[in-house]
């Protein structure tokens, strides 16, 4: 007898255990949910930042304007090592963004066409950085693992990137062309204007790094560069898709000593 009624004081422990997990599990000083303004945030702050102040000076580095004194530097002899797809993950946010804009019935029309333009600006930009840093690129079959269980994406030919890409701010256009002010923007403040002069003059620098093609996965580049010159581009440092600098977390400015471990002594080649 005893033994049964510790079986079911056990059971009954389990179960009480397993109905209250989700609770103790719960922070009630944290929020449960996301919103999309956070991921938008979040993936603009990627866009404009750089993984350390170091860094920032490497393309100084490959041109030999700039040397650095804490040690060898692999750019400044032409050493350069691996690139990876962690920019990818930004797109995973971007898609999250969508899929929470979509879901809220609150969100009126305007506002979710300037997250629908933010989110195709960023899969071009994202795809733009990968490709010109590799070449081919998982493109049309990334980011599907979880929608369409692709795990191993193909790689596509640089060419069918930056077909994918033009297309992607066409898309972009068109959506931030319906756009409202939206919140989750520290660069433009979610002005749709800013961001649609922003989405032509990065199509503009697409296309001129294709102006020895005539076509490019069946664009015509001469039309399309056309098509963009007459819209309206950057005008000023207003413009700028720029990152103002701040005292706190993912917004210090890159040689800021509270993320550094060393002093950079930067001096000219």
């Amino acid at each position: 007898m005893k033994k049964i009624l510790s079986l079911l004081l056990i059971t009954f422990t389990i179960v009480t255990a397993c109905d209250t997990m989700d609770e103790i599990n719960t922070d009630p000083n944290l929020s449960t949910t996301v919103p999309p303004s956070f991921l938008s945030n979040n993936i603009i702050l990627n866009a404009t930042s750089f993984s350390s102040g170091k860094w920032l000076l490497e393309e100084a580095w490959i041109m030999k304007t700039q040397s650095f004194t804490e040690h060898f530097e692999e750019p400044l002899y032409n050493k350069f090592n691996r690139e990876s797809f962690s920019s990818y993950h930004n797109l995973v946010d971007a898609q999250k963004m969508l899929d929470l804009v979509n879901a809220d019935a609150t969100i009126n029309e305007g506002v979710r066409n300037s997250y629908e333009g933010l989110y195709h600006f960023m899969r071009a930009f994202f795809f733009f950085e990968a490709s010109m840093k590799m070449g081919d690129i998982p493109c049309s079959e990334a980011l599907k693992g979880e929608t369409e269980g692709v795990f191993m994406s193909k790689y596509d030919t640089q060419e069918k990137v930056f077909g994918t890409i033009i297309r992607e701010l066409e898309l972009a256009t068109a959506a931030f062309d319906k756009g409202s002010t939206f919140t989750g923007d520290v660069i433009y403040k979610g002005n749709p204007e800013k961001w649609q002069k922003l989405t032509h003059s990065f199509a503009l620098k697409v296309l001129i790094n294709l102006s020895k093609k005539t076509t490019v996965d069946g664009i015509d580049v001469k039309a399309e560069f056309e098509k963009y010159a007459k819209k309206t581009v950057m005008e000023d440092e207003s413009d700028n898709f720029q990152r103002v600098y701040a005292a706190k977390a993912k917004e210090r400015y890159p040689f800021s000593r509270i993320d550094q471990n060393y002093w950079s002594y930067p001096v000219m080649g």
